[in-house]
């Protein structure tokens, strides 16, 4: 590698994971950050004093010098070339990654449903979305109480539905999409629930139509909205709201039927 970098990483990914392994082979200096991934102006600086060149990965705050790299994606693909190094991986595995972060498109099941149309076995696809999980930061008590929340849901479901609502006793905190990943990644093999409720002990989260997202929206209660690449919608609400918005979802869930939008 010719120059002095310091890689400086921020949110983490089944990607990003892979090159901290590929850093720690080869001895390369890096620091990973925890939530919100803010790496101080002063901690730049003194990384500039010693001589380094920061490379950021996924990191929230933007230095004002030139000589500083930020990336998002193919992080990777990138090392290898800094690192002067043939990548090892397997074309198949590096593209399983990139399915499962989303590169290709903000649509998390369109990603998935492509990966699996193309041909690879759903214990392989399934593995990758553990892994990603596991990259994630996503702990055991997420994954159990998971299990549970898909596996109650369950129960009262019929094939006419074509809804999912989801009693997941977690708290989820922010509203970062990966996090309801635990549940989003099972449900994705019940071939009708792409319309999702999920409902936690701090918030509701929404995965489906972004019509019937801003519905719900409309017709609750609700303090917060957030709306993230047209693919979920997180809202505070309290048992009232959630009574309205399982309503709303019953409704909407018919014209998405007539439309031919689940599947």
């Amino acid at each position: 590698m010719n120059k002095n970098y310091y890689f400086v990483i921020g949110k983490k990914s089944i990607m990003v994971a892979e090159a901290i392994k590929l850093l720690q082979e080869h001895h390369v200096p890096f620091k990973c950050l925890d939530d919100p991934y803010i790496f101080d102006k002063n901690e730049e600086d003194e990384l500039m004093r010693q001589g380094y060149v920061p490379y950021y990965v996924n990191v929230a705050y933007r230095s004002s010098c030139d000589v500083y790299y930020q990336i998002n994606d193919s992080f990777l693909y990138k090392l290898y070339q800094l690192l002067e190094k043939r990548c090892v991986m397997s074309d198949t595995h590096y593209d399983a990654m990139m399915f499962c972060v989303g590169t290709y498109t903000w649509d998390w099941s369109a990603n998935l449903r492509r990966f699996v149309q193309i041909g690879y076995a759903k214990t392989y696809v399934q593995k990758m979305q553990a892994e990603n999980r596991l990259a994630l930061g996503i702990d055991e008590q997420a994954e159990h109480l998971a299990e549970l929340a898909v596996s109650e849901a369950l129960k009262n479901v019929t094939k006419s539905n074509d809804y999912l609502i989801i009693r997941w006793n977690y708290p989820v905190k922010n509203c970062d999409f990966e996090l309801f990943l635990p549940i989003l990644d099972r449900v994705f093999w019940l071939q009708h629930f792409v319309n999702v409720l999920i409902l936690t002990p701090n918030n509701a989260f929404y995965y489906g139509c972004q019509k019937v997202a801003l519905e719900i929206f409309r017709n609750v209660n609700c303090s917060t909205f957030y709306f993230e690449f047209s693919v979920g919608a997180l809202y505070s609400l309290n048992e009232d709201s959630i009574n309205r918005a399982i309503n709303v979802l019953q409704e909407k869930t018919k014209e998405l039927k007539k439309a031919g939008l689940l599947w």
